[in-house]
């Protein structure tokens, strides 16, 4: 991910043995070869959910506080990773053996005041700017909650 690049010919193999275990984690579980891979063996596909208006929140804080990413500019691709996720993860869920909801009460009730301090954070000359379109896309988050 740190290069944006996909190499296929790593040559880098694998084999389990009858009593090892496989945790592939991310959309990779359901690439068509790690699919093709497994047929004839035991499988469980988990799917593990969260709302988009809480996966924007946590989101912002991880790449705000963890790689310095400034939360308007994470804001302005919101709209294309929930586009994204409809086209490409979404429909996974239905394919998963059991959905995990990843949300605690606590978080939800929590959530309006974990905006707000990513907001008070934020740059004074741009956070009224930055104010509406984090309301634009808290809006667009509940919006594809709702069409699930």
């Amino acid at each position: 991910m740190a290069t944006s690049t996909t190499r296929f010919d790593s040559g880098e193999f694998m084999q389990l043995g009858a009593d090892e275990v496989l945790i592939v984690d991310s959309i990779f579980a359901s690439h068509p070869l790690l699919k093709a891979a497994t047929e004839g063996h035991p499988t469980m596909n988990l799917y593990l959910d969260a709302p988009a208006v809480v996966r924007l929140a946590r989101r912002l804080a991880r790449d705000k506080n963890e790689r310095g990413k400034p939360v308007v500019e994470n804001l302005k691709g919101w709209s294309r990773i929930l586009a994204d996720e409809r086209a490409n993860i979404l429909p996974m869920r239905s394919q998963a053996d059991m959905v995990l909801n990843l949300v605690k009460a606590e978080e939800l009730r929590n959530l309006p005041g974990a905006y707000a301090r990513l907001l008070d954070a934020e740059n004074p000359e741009t956070r009224a700017e930055t104010g509406r379109l984090m309301a634009d896309m808290i809006r667009a988050s509940l919006t594809a909650d709702a069409a699930r």
